[in-house]
């Protein structure tokens, strides 16, 4: 026997399989000698209640399921549409607008970002090459006794400094730092210690060092002009060392 309503597979319950319950939809029959008769269970309040009538098939004996089906009465033509297979096309849908729309959101800003990227650096060329060649090295004091750091973007000159120190580089440039240094004598155990695409220009003056006078890594440039160089130069991963011969 089927389903009177949608003509799902039926379970049965009770002793004699007494009650019967549509797989799909959940309607709930009595099954006696004449086949089935459907049972309409009804709320206390005269309401017809799915959570009422799932609690009242338990106690006939069925195991909790949900409905997979519904039966629509269309023009007096019952029409069986399997919710389930909506509820999931519907998520699925819903799911991949949600994806779709994260997706392209993603991409107009990836745009966005590149179109102002390439407008500022097109506005800057047109204006003089940009605003770090553009602006004035700005002087700034060192004392010579601690180890000098440039990173950043900096863009620092150093003037009449000299540094002796027992450990470590004397000086760190990285992260797109400029430093200039003019008649600075550096002995330490590395004198110049250049990375990240900085650029360091050392005019006059000295740079000893007992492991290594300049190191230079990275894309970082290194550019001597009649100054003295002491030990032992270092260029790796397109790092640059530039007259560092002159001086010697």
């Amino acid at each position: 026997m089927k389903c009177l309503q949608c003509g799902g597979p039926l379970e049965y319950a009770g002793q004699h399989a007494e009650h019967a319950r549509c797989t799909h939809c959940l309607a709930l029959f009595t099954n006696g000698q004449n086949g089935l008769t459907p049972l309409e269970v009804r709320a206390p309040n005269g309401q017809i209640d799915p959570a009422f009538t799932a609690v009242f098939a338990q106690q006939l004996g069925f195991a909790p399921r949900q409905a997979s089906h519904q039966t629509f009465n269309v023009g007096g033509v019952g029409l069986k549409v399997n919710t389930s297979k909506l509820e999931r096309e519907a998520k699925n849908k819903i799911s991949g607008l949600i994806w779709g729309a994260a997706i392209g959101l993603f991409i107009i800003l990836c745009l966005i970002g590149v179109f102002v990227f390439v407008w500022i650096k097109v506005k800057d060329a047109a204006q003089g090459g940009g605003a770090a060649a553009a602006a004035p090295a700005k002087a700034q004091t060192w004392d010579g006794k601690a180890p000098f750091v440039c990173s950043a973007l900096d863009n620092v000159k150093l003037e009449n400094v000299t540094a002796n120190l027992a450990s470590g580089p004397a000086i760190t440039a990285s992260a797109g730092c400029q430093l200039t240094l003019v008649n600075v004598n550096v002995t330490a155990p590395v004198g110049i210690d250049a990375s990240g695409n900085a650029k360091v220009t050392v005019t006059g003056g000295s740079i000893k060092g007992t492991t290594s006078a300049i190191v230079a890594s990275a894309n970082a440039q290194v550019i001597v002009s009649g100054a003295k160089i002491d030990g032992k130069t270092q260029a790796t991963a397109n790092g640059k060392i530039v007259g560092a011969g002159a001086g010697k």
